[in-house]
């Protein structure tokens, strides 16, 4: 489904996230793979999509960042400038003055919709 994309994942995980993705057959279809554990850095901190998009030689405008949290995803994607797609769950947690999503989606074939 790339269609020519840079796919990635940036997960806050126990070290072993790659793993699982080379388990699952992802892995060669991913660009970066991005655990906390081994980068030293978690969500929400925004350093950690910077390394992310640095990694993809690409700029945050160019990245389309979807997530399921939306204070540890979609806030620092945001503020680091990325296009926000949240996939929101049934009972989503909201903070005080949320910024706003570029779009929302229920479950990830939804996505097919949404990137162009």
């Amino acid at each position: 489904m790339s269609r020519g994309y840079k796919l990635g994942i940036v997960s806050n995980f126990y070290g072993n996230v790659d793993a699982l993705c080379r388990e699952a057959g992802l892995a060669e279809f991913l660009d970066v793979i991005l655990d906390s554990t081994r980068v030293g850095v978690s969500k929400p901190n925004p350093e950690i999509f910077r390394l992310a998009v640095d990694k993809l030689k690409v700029l945050p405008g160019e990245t389309i960042f979807v997530g399921d949290s939306y204070e540890r995803d979609m806030m620092p994607s945001r503020q680091l400038g990325m296009k926000t797609v949240w996939m929101k769950g049934p009972n989503p947690r909201l903070p005080e003055g949320p910024v706003m999503v570029d779009r929302v989606i229920s479950n990830l074939p939804q996505l097919v919709e949404v990137i162009p």
